[in-house]
């Protein structure tokens, strides 16, 4: 099975002869690093099918209203969205098998430039239905590949090398079978070292070992949150306390999102709410990964935390209202961004 191909550093990535696993270095350096670039990483990309069926049930057989097949994964979902708002990104992490071909090519059809280490076993497929007269959802996520140890040292060699050249990195998502449970820790210790920006959003240990790495940025929703502070309620006022308890030693900002009800962002002592704009709800799927995108474009920007908690929340809920994970519009997460208006809040 090919490895990547090259150690790519500085520059925006372009396909060469239109391969999926070859890229290019094209020049954009502004006041000292890659202006704008982001790395997402992936460990356990998927193909995700999703299946649209009115009156879903058991034991029948069903033949689909609609049907989407698309590379996915949280940092390709956050990855999708970045580029929707106009940034620059690059997308990294396993691919294996004829599923990795199909994410690869996925990708390149997007237009959103990758850098994988490539697996001896399959990359994994994710099934969505949709019931949109019950507006319910069901999912399949098969397990992923299991990894070996000479995989996981040449993906922590390519996010070295690429670290040299973006501006800040996303770690999002399930490990596969095999990776260690520190590998986000690993890598936030080098995103660190490297003096690149880093943001977590993960679920378990290793979100609880990654937070322990003290990473910029620290994302989870309300039940991930549970891996961090086990005692923490449900309320906006409970969501607060514990995101003010997660900063401190290089954690900067800790994000809480709440689904339909919003997030909760906290940084240098303060803490933010913003509630959800209202939106006709079709799937829930990969909001997350839109308020991170929308999150971390607003924080290369230079703005300031609660404009960067309105831009979340706006592409969550503009993801809401749309099929497949991070397929939200620009124009719409705009309008809804206007709706926005974040709240300080005072712990009691």
């Amino acid at each position: 099975m090919t490895k990547h191909q090259g150690r790519s550093k500085i520059g925006l990535y372009e396909s060469l002869g239109g391969s999926s696993r070859r890229w290019r270095v094209r020049s954009r350096r502004e006041g000292g690093f890659e202006y704008g670039l982001l790395l997402t990483i992936t460990l356990n990309a998927a193909v995700d099918r999703t299946y649209t069926i009115p009156g879903f049930a058991l034991n029948r057989v069903h033949r689909p209203a609609g049907f989407r097949a698309v590379a996915g994964g949280k940092g390709i979902n956050v990855a999708r969205v970045f580029k929707e708002l106009g940034g620059h990104v690059v997308a990294g992490g396993f691919l294996g098998g004829h599923n990795g071909e199909l994410i690869a090519d996925g990708l390149r059809q997007e237009g959103i430039p990758a850098q994988f280490v490539w697996t001896r076993e399959e990359s994994r497929t994710c099934i969505a239905v949709i019931d949109p007269d019950a507006q319910t959802q069901t999912e399949v996520n098969e397990n992923g590949p299991t990894v070996t140890a000479e995989e996981v040292r040449e993906l922590i060699r390519l996010f070295a090398d690429l670290l040299g050249g973006v501006q800040a990195v996303t770690l999002s998502g399930s490990l596969p079978p095999g990776c260690p449970d520190d590998i986000y820790a690993t890598l936030i210790s080098l995103a660190r070292d490297a003096g690149v920006l880093c943001a977590l959003d993960a679920s378990g240990t290793p979100l609880l070992k990654g937070w322990r790495a003290r990473p910029d940025i620290v994302k989870c929703n309300n039940f991930e949150l549970s891996a961090l502070r086990a005692d923490a309620g449900t309320s906006v006022d409970d969501v607060t306390k514990a995101a003010l308890s997660l900063l401190g030693e290089g954690t900067h900002e800790a994000i809480v999102t709440l689904g339909a009800r919003g997030a909760v962002a906290a940084a240098d002592g303060q803490v933010w709410y913003a509630p959800s704009p209202k939106v006709e709800f079709v799937s829930a799927v990969g909001s997350g990964d839109a308020f991170l995108a929308a999150y971390m474009w607003a924080k290369m920007k230079g703005e300031n935390v609660p404009s960067c908690l309105a831009w979340g929340v706006a592409a969550g809920a503009a993801n809401a209202a749309v099929y497949g994970a991070g397929f939200c519009q620009r124009h719409r997460i705009q309008e809804l961004r206007a709706t926005c208006a974040p709240e300080a809040q005072i712990p009691e």
